[in-house]
């Protein structure tokens, strides 16, 4: 029990990392077994859309850890309760009521929005692959998993990061073994979507837990006081700076699989998007813990204790390159003996090359993690043009790769141009820094 009693949120991080790993390599068997080759690229086009999520929400879960993290000093939990100040609870009261509009509104419009992308992109792809109830089904699981990212941001905001983790290893668990056992079964295209609305129980279960805290902060027996909560004051200024960055990130990555799927057919996709998911589950190993601080980053920002926030960006960067250098090595390793025991199974993802070259890209963006949690933590993010820039090149570079040259060529440019970003964001780091700093001295 003392065993159970010492694991933290960090542990469960680098569980749910770990075991998202080990879900790629068995899924491609499982996928290589029981689908052909078709069925494969609907099945990675439909997971690409999961990054809908971050567009519809706006940058709004980041937004709520920080603030309410900030809000955390003269608030505790007694008995499935808040207790705590009179003006922060009426805080965090307006947050969650203002948060709880926001993510239902934008779940109903990823709802419908989703439904018309996914029509316009497949309809007329395939006579022979059923893929419409499907794609309703996989619609309903994502508007329902937007939906929940309000109870996970308000729980860990409010230093609830053990229960958050834990839910996350759930989660990853029960969709691996739904996924694979379904796929066993032959439900073919349905494996996908019916794994994720199954893998949803435990977020149900985790509701429940918590729902007095939910219940409490709905109900409205809290007037108004002169601090109250001011959405455009407040949260709008850094959560239209993270929306736009969020927004850059789809078009930098989750694109990529749609876009060969219109130029290249659902073989190509299949095999661009089974080998993406696997490598980004790899490479968010190196950025595990980044996460896992965004909490305490709020915290050390609120106590203005620049110095321990500097230490712990060098160290989290540190951590990002020496995992993403052993990564890259891994994937090697991995490719050789694959090849020695299952050569038929590659046919299903995409050459070693291209593999390194992602891998490349996604470490220098990995690396930029620890600087953006920084300036976030301090509410701003002056990063976000630098995001933009670079989502569009990656789109621009992404099109001429796919029209013009290869589908290999493709992560050859990705790696350029995000290797090409990664000096500017240092550099607006170490200014932001050396401006803390001098405030601190003068304070």
């Amino acid at each position: 029990m003392k065993v159970f009693k010492n694991i933290n949120e960090s542990h469960y991080a680098f569980l749910t990392r770990i075991f998202s790993i080990l879900i790629g390599p068995i899924s491609v068997y499982f996928i290589y077994k029981y689908v052909d080759l078709e069925t494969q690229g609907f099945i990675s086009t439909f997971q690409s859309f999961l990054s809908l999520i971050l567009l519809f929400e706006l940058g709004l879960t980041q937004v709520l850890i920080t603030f309410i993290s900030h809000e955390i000093d003269e608030i505790r939990f007694h008995k499935q309760f808040l207790k705590g100040t009179l003006s922060k609870l009426n805080y965090l009261k307006e947050i969650f009521k203002f948060a709880l509009k926001w993510y239902l509104g934008a779940s109903l419009c990823l709802l419908f929005s989703s439904l018309i992308i996914g029509f316009l992109i497949f309809d007329s792809s395939s006579e022979k692959i059923s893929w419409q109830f499907p794609w309703i089904a996989f619609v309903i699981f994502l508007s329902f998993n937007l939906f929940t990212l309000l109870f996970l941001s308000f729980m860990e905001g409010l230093g609830k990061l053990k229960d958050v983790y834990l839910l996350r290893l759930f989660y990853t668990v029960v969709f691996a073994l739904s996924f694979w056992l379904f796929l066993y079964l032959d439900f073919n295209l349905w494996s996908l979507p019916i794994s994720y609305l199954i893998s949803m129980i435990p977020y149900l279960f985790f509701i429940h837990k918590y729902r007095k805290i939910f219940f409490q902060l709905f109900k409205s027996n809290i007037k108004k006081i002169s601090n109250s909560f001011n959405w455009i004051k407040d949260l709008l200024p850094l959560q239209i700076k993270i929306a736009i960055s969020a927004l850059s990130g789809i078009f930098a990555i989750s694109t990529i699989t749609p876009m060969t799927f219109v130029f290249y057919g659902a073989e190509d996709a299949g095999r661009m998007g089974l080998s993406l998911t696997i490598l980004l589950a790899v490479i968010s190993l190196t950025t595990v813990l980044v996460s896992v601080n965004f909490h305490k980053f709020g915290v050390l920002a609120s106590n203005k204790d620049i110095k321990a926030m500097d230490k712990l960006v060098m160290r989290l960067a540190l951590i990002v390159l020496i995992l993403g250098i052993l990564l890259i090595i891994s994937i090697l390793i991995s490719f050789y003996f694959v090849e020695s025991l299952f050569p038929d199974i590659l046919t299903r993802l995409m050459p070693m090359s291209s593999f390194i070259y992602f891998a490349i890209g996604m470490i220098f963006s990995s690396l930029g993690a620890p600087m953006s949690a920084y300036l976030r933590a301090h509410k701003i993010d002056p990063i976000m043009k630098i995001s933009v820039l670079f989502s569009i090149s990656v789109f621009i570079s992404n099109y001429i790769a796919l029209e013009y040259f290869s589908i290999q060529t493709l992560p050859i440019f990705y790696a350029i141009v995000a290797s090409s970003a990664f000096p500017f964001v240092v550099t607006i780091y170490f200014i932001h820094r050396r401006n803390n700093y001098k405030r601190e001295i003068n304070f």
